[in-house]
Parts: structure tokens; sequence; C-alpha cells
């Protein structure tokens, strides 16, 4: 095995670089894990991207939180599922399958809740999937607050995205360090751009999605 090349137990960790496949600390990443675990090893914490999808005039309306939220969550250190940022598998079955699959996978479910009329019947289903399986849960948006079924079985819930990925990019900087990092990072330039470009600041600003 070449120097610096990933092991499999090393997919998760902060000081792994997918792209090159190599770590970026250690210049054998197996040796490392001889006794059972790396002591450098820093897992990513895992957020899945919930919330609104049917119902919606287009695929955008649903994508464009999704891929803002991702750039800014990846900058502060985790690793993010999008649930419409994969090939879209040919039948129900398999697109429910792959859905619990992911939530099973993440530590955190970041939950949109902002359009008053949208059903939310699959997100729904997800937040209580994700619940007994005591995953973090928070929710963002002003739809549905009333509910005492989201009520209990959030674990937080905020006003906008703007509100929830500020509590995640501080908890992230805490965990990971390198706030340099994150302000260098594409996620983190976006989020300083989001307030000048025409429309942007209206999605992923104060006022919520």
């Amino acid at each position: 095995m070449a120097r610096h090349t990933l092991v499999r137990k090393c997919e998760h960790c902060l000081k792994a670089d997918k792209k090159s496949n190599h770590c970026t600390v250690f210049t054998e990443p197996g040796w490392m894990w001889r006794k059972g675990k790396c002591w450098g090893y820093k897992p990513r914490l895992i957020v899945y991207l919930g919330g609104s999808i049917h119902g919606h005039s287009t695929l955008k309306e649903a994508m464009t939180w999704r891929l803002y939220a991702a750039g800014v969550l990846e900058a502060a250190g985790y690793e993010v599922l999008n649930p419409l940022h994969q090939p879209r598998p040919a039948t129900v079955e398999a697109i429910i399958k792959r859905d619990l699959q992911d939530i099973n996978r993440a530590d955190i479910l970041l939950v949109e809740m902002d359009h008053k009329d949208k059903p939310y019947i699959g997100t729904s289903m997800e937040i209580r999937y994700a619940w007994e399986r005591k995953k973090e849960i928070i929710l963002f948006g002003r739809a549905n607050r009333e509910s005492i079924w989201l009520q209990y079985h959030a674990s937080a819930w905020y006003e906008d995205l703007g509100q929830a990925l500020a509590y995640l990019k501080e908890r992230g900087i805490k965990l990971y360090g390198d706030l340099e990092r994150v302000k260098r990072s594409p996620g983190g330039m976006a989020e300083g751009a989001a307030g000048t470009r025409d429309g942007r600041a209206r999605v992923c600003g104060g006022g919520g999605i």
C-alpha cells in the first residue's frame, strides 16, 4: 500500500482527503490502525438534509437551500447527506430505502419546515424514524409550529436557516477548529456573498426559506 493511502476505517475522519485518497497527517494510516483505532482519528458528524420536496413547482426550489447549507456545513467540518444530490433510484421502494439508510448513517437531521402550503408527510416520517434512533433533530422555519408532535420530536427549532446554520457552524468550529480554513472555503465564501446577491439573501438569509 502506498504511503499516506487511506484504509476503510479512515472514511469518516476529518483528516482524510477523499479526493486524493490520502491522510493529511500520517504517512501510513494503515499502520496507525494496527491496535484497533488510530489515535488521530476524528470523525465528522454527518448531517442529513430533510424537508419538503413534493409540491414545489420545480425541483430547484427544494434544492436551493440544501446546496447552500451543504456548502456551509462541509466548510465547518461536517459530512452532508443531500437526498436530492444523488442519482434518483428507479422505484419508490428504492428511494425510501436509500433515504432511511442515509438517516441511519446520520448523526443530525437538519429539517426545513418553512412552507405552510406543503404537507410534510414524508418529512414527518423521517423525523419520527430518526427520533427512534436517537438522532439529533434540528428544525427551522415557520410552518407547523403549533404541532405538538413536531415540538416533541425536535431537539431544537430555529426561526430560519441562517440561525440553524450559525448554531451548527459554531459547534463545528468547536469540534474541528481551524476557523481560517472555514473562512477560506467555498462554502464560507458563499455565505459571505449571500447578502450581496439578488435573490440569494432572501433564500438563505435571516428571512428563511
